[in-house]
């Protein structure tokens, strides 16, 4: 009964995004204790906190990714491929046929 009540805790948290190791400290926090409760909401706050740095880096990964295709999309296929120019470095010394 324990063994599920761990597993479930752990599955809930991964959902949640919180790593292996960060399960492991929210799982010695008791449910009943007002100051593990509050390290618990401190923990959460943080994870709020690193996921919207996550999204704001992926948003601007989507933007750029955006602006290499359309670029591509603009050049109809006539010169150095801008997008494998952009991920060699910027450079069209290592572009592959």
């Amino acid at each position: 009964e324990e063994s599920l009540r761990r597993l479930k805790f752990i599955r809930h948290a991964q959902a949640y995004g919180f790593s292996l190791k960060e399960i492991k400290s929210l799982l010695k926090l008791k449910i009943l204790s007002p100051a593990d409760c509050r390290q618990a909401r401190r923990k959460v706050e943080a994870k709020v906190v690193q996921i919207g740095q996550k999204i704001e880096s992926m948003e601007r990964m989507a933007k750029s990714l955006k602006r290499m295709a359309e670029e591509c999309r603009r050049r109809g296929g006539k010169g150095p491929c801008p997008i494998l120019s952009r991920l060699y470095g910027g450079g069209h010394e290592h572009e592959k046929a």
